[in-house]
């Protein structure tokens, strides 16, 4: 099991071994994170950790997390600190601005943009559509939307859309040309049935 090696000039001392034969190295890593409830297997070409030259004890580093975090998030097409920092700089806006407009505490910000906390798929898509469309940002204006932003009322939507009201009407015609349609198809069966029932047996 890897563990974390402290800042100190190499070569350093392995704790299982004993030797001071630990040097950094890149192996290629297949990694399995748990993120937001679920678990994801991504390979790592070249990961950067520290590794013992005489018993081969593999040390994980800052460095080594930084790089599965990263991993991750490319594995997952999630936004960068990097990019949720420029987005935020481009629109002009402060990280507690953005906190109370998608309701998340600033210190949560904070930490996406450092990189010490990825962020959720749900909140990742929020973000994207914040930064993308100036019309989102406009409803998303306060710490507090209007209650009935996403609401959706059936006599609001029945009256939006045209021909909805008729649909009713539609489905009964049809079931009522079904109904027809069933019983004199029964009807045709039925004489058919009898009439060859009375039909005389030739020799």
């Amino acid at each position: 099991m890897p563990t974390h090696a402290c800042d100190r000039p190499f070569p350093r001392h392995c704790p299982e071994c004993g030797k001071v034969e630990v040097q950094p190295a890149a192996i290629a890593y297949d990694a399995e994170v748990k993120h937001d409830g679920r678990l994801y297997s991504f390979r790592i070409p070249a990961l950067q950790i520290n590794k013992c030259a005489a018993c081969g004890e593999v040390l994980f580093s800052n460095v080594t997390d930084d790089q599965i975090s990263q991993a991750l998030r490319e594995h997952l097409s999630l936004l960068s600190p990097y990019q949720i920092r420029e987005a935020l700089r481009a629109l002009g806006l402060k990280q507690k601005e953005l906190g109370d407009r998608i309701g998340v505490a600033p210190e949560t910000i904070s930490r996406w943009i450092s990189g010490t906390h990825i962020q959720s798929r749900a909140m990742d898509n929020l973000m994207r559509l914040f930064f993308a469309f100036e019309n989102v940002r406009s409803v998303l204006a306060g710490s507090v939307p209007d209650q009935n932003l996403g609401a959706i009322v059936p006599e609001q939507v029945a009256s939006s859309l045209p021909g909805l009201t008729e649909r009713p009407r539609v489905v009964a015609q049809l079931c009522a040309t079904r109904t027809r349609f069933s019983r004199l198809f029964s009807d045709n069966v039925r004489r058919r049935r009898e009439s060859f029932e009375l039909t005389p047996t030739l020799n």
